[in-house]
């Protein structure tokens, strides 16, 4: 477990040694972002869910509105983790990074209620150098509801380390990840086992 670096999201972690009115924004801006991921996922799997029902084969393939809601759902992902690294900097993070975007190369929905997502975030230090990484994210939703309860977001080869892969190399994740270099985890609701 060399390397890794688990974070997770709790109400009375300040992000910085300012004020704690900055660190209560921080913290309702986080959980606006998660409120948006928690929408756009339950958006994804009705859509999903109504594809099988009316008997298409594949509907991450088949429909267009599914591949839709499928990039709005990973239009979100980049947002939460930019929060975390902003609110939680890890040490291996570089002052002047931010996270560009998330390109899915595997989608699997769990159950009604959960999804788990594979892919590369496209990230940035300062504005010159552009890096893709691999991440993963394993959503579960309050049974029915787009209530985020809880999430596992994972960024970065703890084997080769950040920054290894240019944008300009722009293949699909090359090699399965044994260990992730950061790990971020988000809201526990009471009455969930997860």
């Amino acid at each position: 477990m060399t390397g890794i670096k688990r974070l997770t999201m709790t109400a009375n972690m300040a992000p910085y040694p300012q004020t704690a009115s900055f660190a209560k924004a921080a913290i309702t801006l986080l959980q606006r972002v998660v409120e948006r991921v928690g929408r756009y996922t339950r958006a994804f799997l009705r859509v999903f869910a109504l594809a099988k029902v009316v008997g298409v084969g594949d509907p991450t393939k088949d429909l267009k509105i599914d591949r839709e809601a499928l990039q709005w759902m990973c239009i979100s992902i980049p947002w939460l983790l930019e929060r975390h690294v902003v609110r939680e900097p890890p040490e291996a993070w570089p002052d002047d990074g931010w996270i560009d975007g998330f390109g899915v190369e595997r989608v699997d929905v769990v159950s009604p209620d959960e999804i788990y997502l594979e892919g590369l975030f496209v990230w940035v230090q300062g504005q010159e150098r552009w890096w893709l990484d691999p991440g993963a994210i394993n959503i579960k939703l309050l049974f029915g509801t787009d209530i985020v309860a809880p999430y596992k977001l994972t960024f970065g080869d703890a084997t080769i380390g950040l920054a290894k892969r240019p944008y300009s190399h722009r293949a699909v994740a090359d090699r399965k990840v044994e260990e992730w270099l950061f790990e971020f985890e988000g809201p526990r609701h009471s009455g969930l086992n997860a």
